[in-house]
């Protein structure tokens, strides 16, 4: 979020003159400015949003994926800001219908505007063969990776059992990125698995290659030296997915789950996005391993020049944000982080209502 955060802000600054606020800095005081860009819709300085609210200045509120697990601050944050023009700004049509469900009235105030990709993540066609260079990976092998944070919530565990079911030696996984074991409120209560370290460990074999997080400089070279990159996440923050777009621009195929902003990248650039279907069960979406192991090995996904995803700042709100009012049915999730569980039983009613929109 953080990369988002200040490719966001640079564009907002330089080419449009607007002014960016972000949620979770204290010390932050308010510049004068036309326009405000809210980086975050986790508010933190109550203080900082009653001055915005008070300037009747038009406002971009960027909403992130979190809001299912957060949505007591986005709460206060729009009732902060009734009466002003105000654009919520989602990354997906998945996201959009999310939303809705929350605040059924808020329609109107609702735009999509996916996050920006840096003009940089260009093809680079020597990345193949330096990486295999550096990792004494066989050139005649398939190289599969993933690139961001290593969680069950990414399906970074998923991608490591599926390469073990496979057992072929021509097939390698590259990982970069670090382990931040975020995403188990749903099913544990906690934001923190420590255990995670060890579940992979058992996967780590020697065609399984962990690179060190990379700068994000680097992350086009990475990108472009996979012949397939994977995700095969179902949890709550998929809403766009910013990686999996960086890898479709340097011409890397995807292999997704059909999930959240997904869906956009697979409508985008259907021949080089193969879905996984998530299924229910009592852990809620997963993807089948088997249908995954698959999709891996059998991969027939075309390999394009590149994908450009020109990011335009949405036109100026003039809409006044109104009739704040959550759903009935989602008010519980202001009263208990862990909404989607039950004494550790999954409540698949309420699972299944929210998350309709993100399949």
């Amino acid at each position: 979020m953080r990369i988002i955060n200040q490719r966001l802000e640079n564009i907002f600054r330089h080419k449009y003159q607007i002014t960016s606020v972000y949620a979770d800095d204290p010390n932050a005081s308010l510049p004068v400015s036309d326009a405000y860009a809210l980086l975050d819709h986790r508010w933190t300085s109550r203080e900082l949003l009653t001055e915005i609210a008070k300037t009747k200045k038009p406002v971009w509120l960027y909403v992130f994926g979190d809001l299912t697990i957060r949505v007591k601050d986005l709460n206060l944050t729009l009732m902060a800001l009734e009466g002003c023009p105000v654009h919520i700004v989602l990354a997906s049509r998945a996201q959009k219908n999310l939303f809705l469900l929350l605040y059924p009235e808020l329609e109107k105030n609702l735009i999509i505007a996916p996050y920006p990709v840096s003009s940089n993540f260009m093809p680079d066609h020597q990345a193949r063969q330096n990486i295999c260079n550096e990792l004494k990976i066989p050139s005649n092998s398939k190289i599969i990776g993933y690139a961001g944070r290593w969680s069950e919530q990414k399906g970074t565990l998923d991608l490591l059992k599926a390469a073990r079911l496979l057992d072929d030696e021509n097939l390698h996984v590259v990982l970069t990125g670090h382990s931040d074991n975020l995403g188990f409120a749903q099913l544990t209560g906690s934001w923190v698995d420590e255990t995670f370290p060890k579940k992979i460990a058992p996967f780590l074999t020697k065609n399984v290659h962990i690179t060190k997080s990379i700068h994000p400089d680097q992350m086009p070279h990475f990108l472009s030296a996979l012949d397939l990159f994977v995700c095969s996440g179902c949890f709550h923050d998929e809403d766009y997915n910013l990686t999996a777009a960086e890898a479709l621009s340097v011409g890397t195929p995807c292999l997704l789950s059909a999930w959240g902003g997904h869906l956009d990248h697979a409508q985008r650039v259907p021949k080089s996005v193969t879905l996984l279907t998530p299924q229910l069960g009592n852990e809620g979406y997963k993807i089948s391993m088997n249908e995954l192991a698959h999709k891996m090995n059998d991969s027939k996904l075309i390999k394009e020049s590149h994908l450009t995803l020109d990011y335009r700042a949405p036109e100026i709100p003039s809409t006044l944000l109104k009739n704040v009012s959550l759903n009935l049915k989602a008010q519980r999730m202001i009263e208990r982080v862990d909404f989607l569980s039950l004494n550790g039983k999954l409540d698949q009613d309420f699972y299944q209502w929210l998350y309709q929109s993100y399949l």
